[in-house]
């Protein structure tokens, strides 16, 4: 059995920064690498890049060890999602949080949340929505396991 990792990314961009202040968190996006790939929503949707070099510390990402998943189970659900379109409503809903805006695909912590909940790791947590700070602290109290 291999591990799955999270990466939570820092802000790069306007829009990240946005996300991080609405959110009171550090992280403005996160991905998953998994077998070979990294797994991410992305405004173009849920897409898969392969890997050819993966350094957990390029000082733009904080990296989690997500343990103990299974890495081909893993990447079989993550693959049933490449394809789905992102969710701009999930997105809107943290800045607007009493609108009830159409779900529709997947935004980045969103995805995380919902493999680690379907691989029955945080099948303890119910909750509506989740960004990527919620997510990675979660994840860090969880087994402590941050990469450094």
């Amino acid at each position: 059995m291999k591990n799955v990792l999270y990466r939570f990314h820092f802000p790069t961009s306007k829009f990240g920064k946005a996300i991080t202040w609405f959110s009171s968190g550090p992280y403005s996006h996160m991905s998953i690498v998994c077998n070979g790939h990294e797994y991410e929503a992305t405004f173009e949707g849920f897409v898969k890049h392969e890997i050819t070099k993966f350094s957990k510390s390029d000082g733009d990402t904080d990296v989690f060890i997500v343990d103990p998943f299974e890495e081909e189970i893993a990447s079989r659900v993550l693959d049933r999602w490449v394809g789905q379109p992102y969710d701009f409503g999930g997105v809107k809903r943290f800045v607007f949080p009493w609108h009830n805006f159409k779900r529709r695909g997947l935004y980045c912590s969103e995805a995380g949340y919902k493999l680690a909940r379907e691989m029955g790791w945080l099948d303890y947590v119910k909750k509506k929505e989740i960004d990527p700070t919620d997510l990675a602290i979660m994840i860090a109290q969880k087994d402590k396991n941050k990469l450094d």
